[in-house]
């Protein structure tokens, strides 16, 4: 089939075939890499996300509260977790998830690259500059849930920083003023 005749089809597949490719990808190219791959093709999903979603009406053009309920339950709808939207920050927001589908066990960082790249290309269609996506609680890691922060750059870059000397996710959000 060409692209166009696999325009608007959706594959589906079990938590443990995306734990599986996680895995392989992993192997192959080692846990750094891995990282910034997942991250990449997540962008990639979350771009083919919109378009799913922009067949009805353009997300872009919808008020805030109905474009998180169609996102929000298009993620939930394809597996990803039951999501929240949080308001935090002029600058940041953050998508919270008690059982989001990427989860690994036993790890000592946020992990959940393929999901932070998700929501990057998911938000990239709606906003208009880039947005910057960081995970900053993990299941994996023995939190309660995954957080991922989004907003400008600067302002991720800020909150990215101030994780990296000690501080934890909401005071470094404090810290943007």
């Amino acid at each position: 089939m060409t692209g166009r005749q696999n325009k608007g089809r959706e594959v589906r597949l079990p938590v443990a075939g995306l734990a599986a490719l996680r895995a392989a990808v992993q192997k192959a190219s080692g846990p750094e890499q891995a990282a910034r791959l997942l991250q990449r093709a997540g962008i990639d999903v979350g771009r083919g996300l919109y378009a799913l979603l922009a067949e009805k009406e353009d997300p872009a053009s919808l008020p805030p509260s109905r474009f998180w309920r169609r996102a929000l339950d298009a993620l939930r709808d394809r597996g990803w977790g039951d999501f929240v939207y949080r308001a935090r920050h002029e600058g940041a927001a953050e998508l919270a998830t008690a059982n989001g589908a990427e989860v690994t066990e036993g790890v000592n960082r946020p992990d959940c690259f393929l999901s932070a790249g998700l929501i990057a290309g998911l938000l990239a269609g709606v906003d208009a500059g880039p947005v910057a996506v960081l995970e900053v609680t993990c299941r994996s890691q023995g939190d309660p849930e995954c957080r991922f922060l989004f907003g400008g750059r600067h302002a991720i870059a800020s909150v990215h920083a101030a994780l990296l000397s000690g501080a934890d996710p909401d005071a470094a959000l404090e810290r943007l003023g």
